[in-house]
């Protein structure tokens, strides 16, 4: 998912961390996002996003509730426009049940929520 300068979204299917002179910024796939809200504070952009578990194509991400966590790359662009990023680094979001609910910490894999 690329959310570019101007708050315009995209996805992409990314190949190795270079592309190819083919497929410098992976695939480009069909939007299967709905933006749900999108707004500008003090200079930040915060963009809420939302989707279907189940991808548009096998080449969107499934996501399954036994899932406890979506890898991704955090990456700030050198420009608005959609290229090669001034910074970035990988993280993952952890997934935990919604409040008033239990959550088990226990190894992974833990049983599903």
């Amino acid at each position: 998912i690329i959310v570019d300068g101007k708050g315009a979204v995209s996805e992409r299917r990314l190949a190795s961390h270079m592309g190819s002179a083919a497929n410098p910024g992976g695939t480009l796939l069909p939007p299967s996002m709905t933006t749900v809200s999108s707004s500008v504070v003090a200079g930040k952009r915060a963009v809420v996003l939302s989707r279907p578990a189940a991808g548009a194509s096998k080449q969107h991400a499934n996501f399954t509730l036994q899932d406890l966590e979506i890898p991704f790359i955090n990456a700030l662009g050198s420009s608005p426009t959609f290229g090669y990023h001034a910074r970035k680094t990988a993280s993952s979001l952890p997934l935990w049940p919604t409040a008033n609910q239990p959550v088990c910490l226990c190894k992974q894999p833990a049983a599903p929520f």
